[in-house]
């Protein structure tokens, strides 16, 4: 699935409330509840994917790509 620009601009906003703020709790209620929770991060850069990965790995979500 392609992801639209709003949805990448929910992805961005998650990366960047882990990164600046450390809120992975609140990153994985936003992409649960955005439907985001099981897509395929591989076009992202390695700092989102880093950011996506703690969420990943301590929230049960089922991202691809990391």
């Amino acid at each position: 699935m392609k992801l639209t620009e709003f949805q990448e601009g929910i992805i961005y906003a998650v990366v960047l409330l882990q990164k600046l703020h450390d809120q992975p709790t609140a990153g994985a209620d936003i992409l649960k509840e955005s439907g985001l929770d099981n897509i395929d991060c591989s076009n992202f850069d390695d700092y989102d994917k880093e950011a996506l990965r703690v969420i990943n790995d301590n929230y049960g979500m089922s991202l691809k790509g990391l």
